[in-house]
């Protein structure tokens, strides 16, 4: 069988609205996507006026569905998807990064998130949210002055209206922290990834001790306060690396590395392989 092809889309307008929405275009088939377990949220969306025949294999119960302009098929964080092409496909691909959406909504839309009404659908009709992927696409095929600004700000139209549409949240479910406490030391983190941060100083900000703010932080987030800055500083060069405008060294500098072979070595054991061979791979 066939399969759908990525288009050769401009790299540096293709990551947005801090790191949460990656997009990319896909046209070919019928065909087959090979069975995975996506660690994004995946949504699927056609672009072509004919009905596109799809089976798709969610986590073994695989269904079928005639998917029209407007529709948009869904697979979940974590779910364990195989994505099959009855006809031939032109379909827009948008993952969402999960912790990096979550920032988002919590430092641009100041809402804890608490669930959402999306999850255990495959497939919706939403011609509004279809409309605002097919105007992202469409800024992908721009290269002139303000490209990028303006797919990132299509992005942030298109991640607001899905939280209102489909999220569930409780202005006052914070976790432990104040909203706006926490909106300001994750600013200060991302603002601050190329300087030296401590647990210390974060915790000076929003007038805790230590020991209470490491305790708060982990409660609302899972993770040490640095433990949050490392994976803050991997997912800044993720940007940079599909960006492709800066030198390894640069990226090391600017993320907040020691240099780039301490860069490379945390990267490496994050994402199973070196900065330069992950960028390799973005170019094959």
């Amino acid at each position: 069988m066939g399969r759908l092809a990525s288009s050769d889309m401009p790299k540096a307008v293709n990551v947005a609205a801090r790191g949460a929405l990656t997009l990319d275009y896909c046209a070919g088939g019928p065909g087959r996507k090979r069975a995975e377990t996506d660690q994004h949220h995946c949504l699927v969306i056609p672009v072509q006026d004919a009905p596109l025949r799809v089976i798709v294999t969610r986590d073994g119960d695989a269904r079928q569905f005639t998917l029209n302009k407007g529709d948009i098929a869904l697979a979940p964080h974590k779910s364990h998807t195989v994505w099959e092409w009855l006809d031939p496909a032109k379909i827009i691909l948008i993952r969402l990064e999960p912790d990096a959406l979550r920032r988002f909504i919590e430092l641009d839309m100041r809402l804890i998130l608490t669930g959402n009404t999306i999850d255990s659908e495959v497939v919706v009709s939403d011609p509004d949210l279809a409309g605002a992927a097919a105007q992202l696409h469409s800024a992908t095929q721009q290269d002139d002055i303000g490209a990028d600004i303006l797919f990132d700000a299509l992005a942030r139209v298109f991640l607001v209206t899905l939280v209102r549409r489909y999220g569930t949240y409780d202005e006052n479910a914070t976790g432990g922290f104040d909203l706006d406490d926490y909106a300001t030391i994750l600013s200060h983190i991302e603002a601050r990834l190329d300087a030296k941060i401590t647990p210390a100083g974060l915790a000076e900000l929003v007038g805790m001790s230590e020991a209470t703010f490491a305790r708060k932080f982990k409660q609302r987030t899972g993770q040490s306060p640095m433990a949050f800055v490392k994976e803050a500083r991997l997912r800044a060069a993720l940007i940079f690396l599909h960006d492709g405008q800066l030198s390894l060294g640069e990226i090391a500098i600017r993320c907040g590395f020691a240099d780039q072979a301490h860069f490379s070595r945390v990267f490496r054991k994050a994402h199973g392989r070196t900065p330069g061979k992950y960028r390799s791979a973005l170019r094959t």
